[in-house]
């Protein structure tokens, strides 16, 4: 049971190393590429349009550009303040190619005090919003054992719009979360 102990902590070090790996992967591209705040926010503005910013980016698929562009701005913003672990399948420089897979959140975000998770959707259609994409994303932050003990849990939901069913479900999170004596934060954004 020993050795099988040892392989499980050594996988799970090197997982922690791979935050950082995306991380760094992610300060890379915005180097390579030359890409400022201003040009992050005009790609994401330009999502599901025909004209592109980056042109190396344009054929990622939409809904995976928003995951990749949200992760680079947020690593624009925070510099090296946290570690930022975007989901998404990528390849060597960090340029994704396929979605997160299921059972876990799109972008994480932490450091020792606080984990942040950020879904992204194109998702526009309210009854597809309100039941295919909330209770996944309250379930993904909860149940993410790596970070449990994290104090202070953040949830971001991004889409081009919020419905108000939407933004009513996630207040009635919060006030629960806060009842089972959570320290949690949820806030969806509209693109």
């Amino acid at each position: 049971t020993k050795i099988f102990l040892d392989i499980a902590y050594k996988y799970r070090e090197q997982d922690k190393i791979k935050g950082d790996i995306y991380t760094k992967q992610l300060y890379s591209i915005i180097e390579d590429y030359k890409i400022t705040e201003k040009i992050i926010v005009e790609s994401i503005e330009k999502i599901g349009s025909k004209t592109t910013v980056i042109d190396e980016f344009k054929e990622i698929p939409e809904p995976l550009k928003l995951e990749f562009f949200i992760s680079i701005l947020i690593a624009l913003k925070y510099k090296n303040k946290f570690i930022i672990r975007p989901n998404y399948k990528a390849d060597h420089i960090g340029k994704p190619y396929s979605h997160a897979p299921g059972n876990i959140g799109d972008i994480e975000v932490f450091s020792k005090t606080l984990y942040w998770l950020i879904e992204v959707t194109l998702i526009r259609n309210k009854t597809q919003q309100l039941n295919h994409e909330t209770t996944s994303v309250i379930r993904h932050l909860f149940s993410n054992e790596e970070f449990a003990n994290h104090f202070i849990k953040y949830l971001s939901f991004i889409a081009p719009q919020i419905h108000q069913d939407t933004k009513e479900f996630f207040d009635y999170q919060i006030v629960k979360s806060k009842s089972d004596k959570y320290n949690v934060y949820i806030k969806p954004y509209s693109i």
